[in-house]
């Protein structure tokens, strides 16, 4: 599959610590958990791709964990079987309208 963005792996940024599958898409700056996540983020046939929009992501059952990181549907399944009142390590899960405070505090931290 080939990527017209790459995930950003930079070493001063203390969102994505060195050896974890996290990553940052340079396009549209959202912060994901996997590399799968940011591969499933880009939509369109090429060339052309783009970002798909927060909308869209929350339209497709995405969640933005209390790290920041958006996370999809599928590894939400596999890690809690309830949206509602979610936690994995005691971390809820949050809703859409606490992305800016998630994205704010894992920027802070």
């Amino acid at each position: 599959m080939k990527r017209t963005h790459r995930p950003q792996h930079p070493q001063h940024d203390p969102m994505l610590p060195p050896g974890t599958d996290r990553c940052r898409c340079v396009a549209c700056g959202l912060y994901f958990g996997s590399s799968y996540g940011f591969d499933q983020h880009r939509t369109g046939p090429y060339p052309g791709r783009r970002c798909r929009t927060v909308g869209e992501l929350e339209a497709r059952g995405w969640l933005v964990n209390a790290g920041g990181f958006w996370i999809t549907r599928k590894r939400r399944a596999a890690a809690c079987t309830s949206t509602q009142g979610a936690a994995i390590g005691g971390k809820p899960y949050l809703r859409a309208g606490s992305l800016s405070q998630a994205a704010a505090a894992g920027r802070a931290a």
